[in-house]
């Protein structure tokens, strides 16, 4: 394995509605799942 001293990363699962017509673009679906990964 590799050197990790100074590395980092996000990891969770986050998710949002499923919805064709929410009227959200898909960077905001984005977000709002990264959010909820990261428990925001």
């Amino acid at each position: 394995m590799g050197n990790l001293k100074d590395k980092y990363c996000i990891v969770g699962v986050g998710e949002t509605e499923y919805s064709r017509n929410s009227g959200r673009t898909q960077r905001a679906l984005g977000v709002a799942a990264l959010r909820a990964a990261m428990g925001s």
